[in-house]
């Protein structure tokens, strides 16, 4: 145990550094620099602790067996002719304890890996190739403007009023023409006339703001297709009146134009939130000109890092001090799917290791007990019994006593999954596909585990096994 103790921290060590560097090697360029860990190093009292467990699981599983022999010595000698049920017993319940254990870490790791695979994979509803965003100081931006506008490597620059995947404020928006509705929670955010052109969201229905209705803050809005759906479900949206009424206290003092605003266009949802109702957004009219904290860049293409890296030395140039943070669309992105996708890494590693100890556990218990019956074999196979039928007999069993292990496992599943339904947020934690991929692995791995052992005991000679003693 001591020696097993010792390669065991020995491997931890290892894990823990490489575990870091891996994690330092993906993160984000966005996430790496505002993220610090804290030494996890495995220290004296961390391989005290191992000693300690090694040796006690050494004297508990040592001693267990030992003394059961001693109880039964008189059945030693017939080795397994003589079968004891209470070994026999607990021979099954390992079997099945280790099925039940096994079998919710790999169905609750491929539902996790499935779903964190999906939101890695989700199409955000907006294109980030080639975006820049400057998050400006609150002071007046025209020299910046000005700048970005004449400076060879901007296409396109827009502005709105909060970063790329942010949801805005909170606004109660109803049906003007339905007074009696009940107002629906939606975000609202600010953006100029460019915004959609910069992500290119596309509109699937009306048109976008003029520039007049930006600058003279008109009372027109266009919906995110949920938000439309949301008002007016199987309608069309354009044209209607929309009643918009403050939900919470503004902190940039916006005041709308007006109570009651026209929808003139319906644009794609775009992914700003994890909720699914946030998606549901109003995009109010606003001017590139003033003091917007978030301006939007589109480039001319090619290596968007390099232009960043130009435009900010040129900006900061000509206007020391406005940008606060330069950043590409594509790190931003970045940084909201990282999270997901090492959810991803994690869930197949721990469903690969819990793979593992379900066909490693299996085998071992199983050729053990094969083994114990050596000479129950070969009296079958003397008897007329064939090769083929000592392969099913086992296989038979084997597979009784994965099938109870599988039900309770499964039972534990679901009881994770419901756990960990109501803490993470698009993840459909009971999907059929991922729990039944989940049975047939565990299937599958009981199988392997039992052929081997199986195969085994058919080669007995029945001669040679019933000389054993």
């Amino acid at each position: 145990p001591s020696v097993a103790s010792l390669a065991g921290f020995a491997v931890a060590r290892v894990t823990l550094h490489r575990g870091i560097r891996a994690v330092y090697a993906t993160l984000p360029p966005v996430m790496a620099e505002y993220i610090r860990l804290l030494p996890v190093v495995p220290d004296a009292s961390v391989l005290a602790a191992l000693i300690a467990a090694g040796i006690g699981a050494a004297v508990l599983f040592g001693a267990a067996p030992a003394l059961h022999a001693t109880r039964h010595a008189g059945t030693i000698t017939t080795h397994g002719a003589t079968p004891d049920g209470r070994t026999s017993g607990l021979r099954h319940g390992l079997v099945v304890t280790q099925v039940a254990v096994s079998a919710p870490l790999i169905v609750t790791c491929g539902v996790l890996l499935r779903g964190s695979v999906r939101l890695a994979t989700t199409d955000l509803g907006l294109q980030t190739r080639d975006v820049i965003e400057l998050r400006t100081r609150n002071r007046s931006n025209e020299t910046a403007l000005a700048t970005l506008r004449a400076h060879p490597l901007v296409r396109t620059v827009a502005a709105s009023s909060t970063s790329t995947f942010g949801a805005g404020r909170l606004v109660s928006a109803s049906d003007a023409d339905a007074p009696s509705v009940v107002p629906v929670r939606m975000p609202q955010k600010l953006v100029s006339p460019g915004y959609f052109d910069v992500y290119e969201i596309g509109l699937v229905s009306g048109r976008t703001f003029t520039e007049a209705e930006a600058s003279g803050g008109a009372p027109v809005v266009i919906l995110s297709q949920q938000a439309a759906a949301t008002l007016w479900p199987g309608q069309n949206a354009v044209g209607r009146l929309v009643r918009l009424a403050q939900d919470s206290p503004v902190p940039d003092g916006y005041t709308p134009p007006s109570p009651v605003v026209e929808v003139v266009g319906v644009a794609r949802t775009v992914f700003t939130s994890f909720d699914e109702a946030m998606r549901a957004t109003i995009y109010s009219p606003m001017s590139v000109v003033g003091s917007n904290l978030n301006m939007l860049v589109k480039t001319r293409g090619g290596n968007v890092s390099a232009a960043m890296r130009q435009i900010d030395a040129d900006l900061t140039a000509a206007v020391p001090g406005v940008a606060e943070m330069v950043i590409t669309a594509q790190d931003l992105t970045a940084g909201r799917v990282y999270p997901f996708q090492a959810m991803s890494w994690a869930a197949g590693i721990i469903g690969g290791i819990a793979l593992a100890l379900t066909i490693s556990g299996i085998y071992g218990v199983l050729a053990y007990a094969v083994a114990r019956r050596t000479k129950e074999i070969g009296i079958r196979m003397a008897l007329g019994e064939s090769a083929t039928g000592i392969v099913g007999m086992i296989l038979k069993q084997s597979m009784r006593l994965c099938a109870i292990g599988l039900g309770i496992g499964l039972s534990l599943a679901v009881a994770l999954s419901t756990a960990l339904a109501s803490t993470l947020v698009m993840m459909d934690m009971f999907h059929v596909a991922a729990f039944s991929a989940g049975i047939v692995i565990v299937i599958a791995a009981c199988l392997v585990a039992a052929f081997y052992p199986a195969r085994g005991a058919a080669r007995v000679e029945p001669m040679v096994a019933l000389r054993i003693e």
